[in-house]
């Protein structure tokens, strides 16, 4: 990737953090949950710059502690997908009245957002 491009992406990922302080919520930090902004620099279709939620660190444990127990069919982790699957939701709404493209379908980020561009 070209550093102009790099400026660009990095441009462009500040602004996002900005619009989502600006509705409220708030970068994650160690063990508390937040949307995490991403950049990634590859030179291909998947580059760009990325949103997800990470959750409080007490229900990711939670939820991977479930996984390797195989516990697949529990209300907890079907409730945390929704949960997931929500807030996915609500970011890209955000961003989009904010005046951003977003884009919600990605195997490698399956309740993530990728920001095609933005204002």
């Amino acid at each position: 990737m070209s550093a102009d491009s790099l400026r660009d992406m990095r441009g462009l990922a500040a602004r996002v953090t900005e619009e989502l302080n600006s509705f409220g919520f708030l970068l994650a930090v160690e063990e508390s949950g937040g949307f995490v902004v991403e950049l990634d620099a590859g030179d291909d279709g998947a580059g760009g710059v990325y949103v997800s939620w990470k959750n409080p660190s007490s229900v990711s444990s939670k939820v991977g502690e479930m996984i390797r127990n195989k516990e697949l069919e529990s209300p907890f982790l079907a409730q945390a997908a929704r949960f997931s699957s929500e807030i996915q939701q609500v970011l890209a709404s955000s961003l989009s009245l904010r005046g951003f493209l977003v884009g919600l379908e990605d195997d490698m980020r399956p309740f993530g957002v990728r920001v095609i561009s933005g204002q």
